[in-house]
């Protein structure tokens, strides 16, 4: 569906982005995912259209759009700000696309209250100021006028970073249900690691204007490949290799003692299993979180692990707990 080759984005002398290459699938859910700064919003804009990358061809259903215009390309765009017009009631915002294109008005008021209600816009609210809606209801006003015009591609750049945490949770789900109704292409910029694994069919993980990994939510959190996405996906306990090495010595682990050592959260256990390397230390620290505990304890080295508990184990501070790990999840770079 959309591919982007060998492509660079400058801004003078600065390099944005280097030699990428990525491929999204005819309707799947893909996520630009990454901190401020690191080129996913540059990418986007290079395939909407904004900005013309400086090497490299962009090509939608094999066909090369890099030099088209935006109108060509036949994407719709969510904004962060929604970039909605508040001079205009909700169906004149909506129907706005539709004007330009020159659709007669018998369609257009079709369209318009057709895509209202499936974003659950009520003909009340469509005779509203934007000013007068929520943020929630501002950006379903958003997305139905970037789908009334049905484009092939739906590009949304952070779109729910405005609105409270209870909300975007809630608006989250709306928005996966709407992409598998209408069965569209979506582009989703977000820096929410939470965000992107919770709505994504896969991901693409931005840092410094490089590609540091692709794969879907689970190869991501369960097989980091580099460094960089090691500490940006979930949490995990970042070693001392010297300070490790001297804990697993019985183990003969090989280990590099000048690189720290990587152990996910997730894969430290408090039951022993087959195989498992096992762990000693001391509980210095307890934090909840209502469905789930996370712990830390100190080794007799001085290393610092967390892990957490989602049963009714509870240990308190002082307590000598011995964890398990198993040896293929300890990680260096």
């Amino acid at each position: 569906m959309i591919d982007l080759k060998d492509i660079q984005i400058k801004y003078g002398n600065f390099v944005a982005m280097d030699n990428l290459n990525l491929h999204i699938n005819e309707g799947e859910f893909f996520s630009f995912l990454g901190p401020s700064g690191s080129g996913k919003t540059t990418v986007l804009n290079a395939l909407v259209g904004f900005l013309n990358p400086s090497k490299g061809s962009i090509y939608i259903d094999n066909k090369d759009v890099t030099k088209l215009s935006i109108e060509q390309r036949k994407i719709g765009i969510v904004f962060q700000s929604y970039a909605l017009f508040p001079t205009m009631n909700v169906y004149e915002n909506i129907a706005y696309g539709l004007r330009v294109r020159k659709t007669p008005k018998n369609e257009i008021d079709i369209m318009v209250k057709d895509i209202a209600r499936k974003v659950d816009l009520s003909d009340e609210q469509l005779m509203k100021k934007v000013s007068e809606l929520s943020g929630g209801q501002q950006q379903r006003v958003a997305i139905a006028r970037a789908l009334v015009i049905r484009p092939k591609i739906l590009c949304l750049d952070e779109p729910l970073s405005n609105l409270d945490a209870k909300l975007r949770v809630k608006l989250r789900l709306e928005l996966k249900k709407l992409q598998k109704e209408f069965k569209i292409t979506t582009i989703y910029v977000t820096h929410d690691q939470e965000e992107a694994l919770t709505l994504s069919d896969r991901l693409a993980i931005f840092d410094n204007g490089n590609l540091q990994q692709v794969g879907t939510p689970k190869e991501i959190y369960q097989n980091p490949q580099t460094e960089f996405v090691q500490n940006f996906i979930g949490e995990t306990n970042k070693l001392d290799g010297t300070l490790c090495k001297e804990m697993l010595k019985e183990y003969q682990l090989t280990l590099n003692e000048t690189k720290p050592v990587y152990i996910s959260i997730n894969n430290v256990k408090t039951e022993k299993f087959e195989g498992c390397i096992s762990i000693k230390g001391k509980v210095i620290n307890i934090e909840y979180f209502g469905f789930y505990v996370k712990y830390t304890i100190e080794t007799k080295e001085g290393l610092n692990i967390k892990f957490i508990q989602f049963n009714d184990t509870s240990y308190a501070l002082e307590d000598e707990v011995c964890v398990y790990v198993d040896q293929a999840k300890i990680v260096q770079y």
